[in-house]
């Protein structure tokens, strides 16, 4: 009698463990990314579609053989529907152009994406069982983080020219504007034209309002692959930094084969 009755409670007590559990709320996403496959240096579809699976989170892939087109003589369009699994609340879209577009691009050779479609849920919430409702929604791992410490503007324009790799290719996003990075004054400064483009009646008037407001735009940059920097929208920002001492302002770039 005694046997069973301490088989019952200890039942009972791993019954009382799981109960405790925190609940894993697991959530099973599917995107279509478009791509470029260089054929002289990438390896065998099978590997292509193995790399992309050991990028973080991804589950399955599938290449969808019917959408393929040649585009050259060694290069072809590929579509591949890829299912990755997230947990919680975390932002599907984050998840895609933050780590899996980089991912595909970095790390699987030979291939380059240039389109990537909608996330969508392929599978409801899986709730393991540890009482009822869901937990708080974990703090977002996906979200980008800014690259310490800032790169110069020649830094930018090396990297550009020199590789291919686009410094700052994500914008953070504002209530008011997106702009890759905060950038000195004095490094904009070198690029900007050497006469104001306006009236002084005009200076005056929107440099008052740039000394109550800030800059509710960024100046946009121009990135050349030939080596060269060119201020493309929003120059008068620099003249008003310049003259107040604001050390810095948020910046767009623009990455482009000449300038």
């Amino acid at each position: 009698m005694s046997i069973a009755v301490d088989s019952w409670f200890r039942f009972i007590n791993e019954v009382e463990k799981l109960l405790e559990r925190d609940p894993i709320d697991l959530r099973v996403y599917e995107v279509i990314l478009g791509v470029l496959v260089d054929l002289r240096i990438s390896g065998l579809d099978n590997q292509i579609e193995n790399s992309i699976r050991g990028i973080r989170e991804v589950t399955t892939v599938k290449h969808i053989a019917d959408r393929q087109r040649r585009k050259g003589e060694d290069l072809v369009y590929r579509e591949y529907a890829i299912k990755f699994e997230l947990t919680g609340r975390q932002s599907r879209d984050t998840y895609r152009d933050y780590i899996l577009v980089p991912a595909v691009n970095k790390d699987v050779k030979g291939v380059k994406v240039v389109d990537r479609g909608p996330v969508k849920a392929v599978e409801a919430a899986l709730l393991e069982w540890g009482g009822l409702g869901y937990a708080a929604p974990p703090v977002d791992p996906y979200l980008p983080t800014m690259q310490t410490p800032r790169g110069s503007l020649n830094a930018v324009v090396a990297d550009w020219v020199e590789g291919g790799v686009q410094l700052y290719d994500f914008p953070t996003n504002t209530n008011e504007m997106q702009y890759h990075v905060m950038m000195p004054v004095e490094e904009l400064w070198d690029f900007c034209s050497r006469e104001y483009r306006g009236t002084a009646t005009d200076f005056d008037g929107r440099y008052k309002n740039f000394i109550k407001n800030g800059a509710q735009m960024p100046v946009y940059v121009a990135i050349g692959k030939n080596g060269r920097v060119k201020i493309t929208g929003n120059e008068d920002l620099i003249w008003f930094a310049k003259k107040s001492g604001l050390k810095e302002l948020p910046v767009f770039f623009s990455y482009q084969l000449q300038v």
